[in-house]
């Protein structure tokens, strides 16, 4: 009865998402503007949800954010299913939440790559136009043979069940992976990311240190280095050599020719 209780506060949709997600063999999600729900913090999930336009009720935030987190009870699974993410790199750049809140998102990803059932791939910056432009893909499949999918830029976004409707999903998601980076080039990526924002936020104690360098950095005059002319001293006449003349011959002087 708690169960079904606290199950209310989530919206409809959740609830129907969280139900599938449970009995789901494979999960493959690819998302072209946003981190996939599975991946979230709390604090990323909350800072989305804030900026919604128009704005949610006071209430609604912290209610999605719960049922945002409530699913991550399918890592929990035993047997556990596949998971695979695809990430846009250009979406993990995007300053979500401040430089704390970022920190957190990308240590919770490297976090979930280093589980054996879960593939994070990152789709790079100029990989050009690809076959999730027009969209987020999420394809669930389950142990009897069945699958589930939804796409943003297909069938309107509903679900679908229709072995044809689903092979052109799974198509377009195959070759979304396919055009990604391996999962060990988009680990050393996000990597590369979790060190961005450690370098642009000191360690507690060296604010002020960092900030006065950095003030004293921009202060310092700029030298300019000296030019050629005024490291090296001209020459003197003295000490330049003269060479003498060489009288011509009188046969030169008549035919017009050195001796």
């Amino acid at each position: 009865m708690k169960e079904d209780v606290a199950k209310v506060r989530y919206p409809k949709k959740v609830r129907e998402l969280t139900r599938l997600e449970a009995k789901a063999a494979e999960i493959g999600a690819y998302e072209c503007n946003s981190i996939p729900g599975l991946l979230q913090t709390p604090e990323h999930a909350r800072a989305l949800l804030e900026c919604r336009q128009p704005a949610y009720s006071p209430e609604d935030p912290e209610r999605l954010v719960a049922a945002r987190i409530a699913r991550r009870a399918v890592y929990d699974r035993c047997p556990a299913p596949a998971l695979c993410f695809v990430l846009e790199g250009a979406t993990l750049r995007r300053r979500v939440g401040g430089t704390r809140v970022r920190r957190q998102q990308v240590e919770r990803l490297l976090e979930v790559g280093l589980l054996a059932n879960v593939t994070l791939q990152v789709m790079p910056m100029n990989s050009g136009p690809h076959a999730g432009i027009g969209g987020r893909i999420e394809v669930l499949k389950f142990a009897d043979g069945t699958a589930v999918g939804r796409s943003d830029g297909v069938f309107n976004g509903r679900p679908i069940h229709e072995p044809r409707q689903l092979r052109i999903l799974e198509l377009r998601y195959g070759t979304i992976r396919a055009q990604a980076l391996p999962p060990g080039d988009s680990r050393a990526f996000i990597e590369q990311l979790l060190g961005e924002t450690r370098s642009t936020n000191p360690p507690p104690g060296m604010q002020s240190h960092w900030r006065g360098s950095r003030a004293a950095t921009a202060a310092a005059p700029t030298v300019k280095p000296a030019s050629r002319s005024r490291m090296l001293p001209a020459p003197s006449t003295s000490a330049i050599r003269r060479t003498p003349r060489v009288p011509l011959s009188p046969w030169a002087v008549r035919h017009g020719e050195p001796s």
